[in-house]
C-alpha cells in the first residue's frame, strides 16, 4: 500500500486545508494529507439540496456553498473556541443598539470579475429579505426561503429593517429592534455574498443549472447529482491561493463503499467513515488515528436531532415521542457506541458552559 499520512477524526472536524476552505463535516471524519497533486477529492454521502445560500439549511449544501461564497463575518475554525472573525468586513462599529456600521474589505473580486463593494453588499441583503419575504407582503409565486424564521424577530417583524450604502465600501445595517446575536447570524450561509451580475435578484439559483458566483477560494464548476460537485481554484482570491487546482466532492451514499474508496486511495478525505474500521486503521502503520473528544476534551459541535412538525403535533404528543425514543439504542447500536454522546439541551455541550446548560430537564426512555 502506498504510504499515506492519515488521521481519523471522531466526532466533528473543522477543516482548513491551506485554502480549501472551511468544511464542517458530520459525525466521524477521515482526514488525509494527499501527495502533491492538483486535485483534492472529498468523499461525502450527499450532494447539495440547495445551491442558493438564501435557501440553504443543510450541511451538504452549506459545505458546497462555503467553498465558493463568503460572508461579512465568519469563525476561526482552526481555534477550538471558535472566535468570530472579520471576513469580507474589515471592521464594524455599533452606532447605537439598532444601527451597525460596517467597513467592507477593499480589493475583493467576485469570480465573474465584479467588484465587491457597498452596493453589492446591500443588494445581497435586499435579496435575502425579499426571498425570505420577511415583510409578508410579497405576492409573486416564488416560494418563501425556508430559512425565513432565522431572520424574524420574536414579534414577527424582520430583524433587518434596511441596509444603507454609505459610500463605496461602507454600509449601515438598521434593525427593527435590538438583536444581540446579529453578528453571529451574519456568519451563516444565508448572509453570504453573491455577485449581483450573475445572480437572479428575485429567484433562487437552480440546483443543477445555476451558477454560484462568490468571492471564495474556489469557483463553482458543476454539480452532477449523485456523482460529484466540481470546483476550480480562484487564482486571484483576496486572501491566499488554495493549494489544489481542483476540488471534487465525490458523492458516495453508502458508507461502506465510501470507506472502501478511501482505503483504496480513490478519495483523499472522507466524511462518515465506518466506525467498525477504526481498529483496522489504528493497527495499520500507514494510518494515524486521532479521537477528537479524547484529545480536545470537547464534545462535537455537530448536533443530530429529531425534527417534529409543531403545527401537526402539540406539546403533549412531542413529549410522548421524546420519552418513547430509545437514546441508548441510538448511541450504542445505530452509532456503534463510538461516535456520539447524548446532549440534554438544543445546544451541543461542545460550545462550553457559557452556552450549554446541563441542568435542563430531559426525557428518559420509559414505555411504562
Amino acid at each position: 500500500m502506498e504510504k499515506k499520512n492519515i488521521a481519523i477524526i471522531v466526532l466533528a472536524v473543522a477543516l482548513v486545508a491551506s485554502g480549501v476552505g472551511n468544511i464542517i463535516l458530520g459525525l466521524g471524519g477521515l482526514q488525509t494529507t494527499p501527495p502533491e497533486i492538483n486535485a483534492l477529492r472529498f468523499g461525502t454521502a450527499s450532494g447539495p439540496h440547495d445551491l442558493d445560500p438564501v435557501n440553504s439549511w443543510d450541511s451538504a449544501s452549506n459545505d458546497v456553498i462555503e467553498q465558493v461564497a463568503e460572508g461579512l463575518f465568519s469563525y476561526d475554525y482552526s481555534d477550538l473556541s471558535l472566535p468570530r472573525i472579520n471576513k469580507l468586513a474589515e471592521s464594524y462599529y455599533w452606532e447605537n443598539t439598532t444601527a451597525l456600521e460596517i467597513k467592507l474589505r477593499e480589493g475583493v473580486l467576485f469570480h465573474d470579475g465584479t467588484d465587491f463593494d457597498a452596493d453589492a453588499a446591500k443588494w445581497n441583503f435586499d435579496r435575502l429579505n425579499y426571498l425570505a419575504n420577511v415583510t409578508g407582503t410579497r405576492t409573486d409565486t416564488v416560494p418563501e426561503a425556508q430559512i425565513k424564521s432565522l431572520w424574524i424577530l420574536p414579534n414577527g417583524d424582520p430583524i433587518i429593517d434596511e441596509v444603507v450604502s454609505d459610500g463605496a465600501y461602507n454600509i449601515t445595517i438598521h434593525l427593527n429592534d435590538v438583536f444581540s446575536p446579529l453578528l453571529d447570524l451574519l456568519c451563516y450561509a444565508n448572509a453570504y455574498m453573491l455577485s449581483p451580475a450573475s445572480t437572479p435578484a428575485t429567484d433562487y439559483l437552480d440546483l443543477t443549472t445555476g451558477d454560484l458566483v462568490g468571492t471564495g477560494p474556489y469557483m463553482y464548476d458543476s454539480y452532477t447529482p449523485n456523482v460529484e460537485v466540481r470546483f476550480s481554484r480562484f487564482e486571484t482570491y483576496w486572501q491566499y491561493t488554495a493549494s489544489f487546482e481542483k476540488l471534487i466532492f465525490v458523492i458516495i451514499e453508502d458508507p461502506t463503499a465510501r470507506t472502501n474508496a478511501f482505503a483504496a486511495g480513490d478519495i483523499d478525505y472522507i466524511a462518515g467513515c465506518l466506525p467498525s474500521r477504526y481498529d483496522e486503521f489504528d493497527a495499520d502503520p500507514d494510518f494515524t488515528v486521532k479521537y477528537f473528544t479524547e484529545e480536545t476534551s470537547q464534545a462535537s459541535l455537530v448536533y443530530q436531532y429529531l425534527g417534529i412538525n409543531n403545527n401537526k403535533f402539540n406539546v403533549t404528543w412531542r413529549k410522548a415521542m421524546a420519552y418513547a425514543f430509545n437514546y441508548t439504542y441510538m448511541l450504542d447500536e445505530m452509532l456503534e457506541g463510538t461516535l456520539a454522546t447524548r446532549a440534554f439541551s438544543p445546544i451541543s455541550p461542545g460550545f462550553g458552559p457559557d452556552v450549554y446548560n446541563d441542568s435542563v430537564n430531559f426525557p428518559t426512555y420509559d414505555l411504562a
